[in-house]
């Protein structure tokens, strides 16, 4: 069976599966996208040579990645996390 729930709505900037991202563990949703966009995809290899020959990089990454995820919170979307 498949279904659709909307959980959030997000803001220009914020990012979606950012937490796959940080834990290593498979996404979990799909994200549709309703009206204009920009889409910026990050390969999985790509951002493991980051986190594995930059660490100073994937530090800052994590910092924003974690920024956002805050703001999402404050703003009421606790299912994101």
């Amino acid at each position: 069976m498949c279904f659709s729930v909307r959980v959030s709505t997000l803001e220009p900037g914020q990012f979606a599966a950012e937490m796959s991202l940080i834990t290593g563990a498979p996404a979990n949703a799909d994200v549709t996208i309703v009206g204009d966009a920009e889409l910026r995809v990050w390969p999985v290899t790509g951002v493991r040579a980051i986190r594995d020959g930059q660490p100073a990089l994937w530090s800052r990454l994590q910092s924003v990645l974690g920024l956002d995820l805050v703001e999402k919170i404050k703003k009421g979307d606790s299912q994101l996390v």
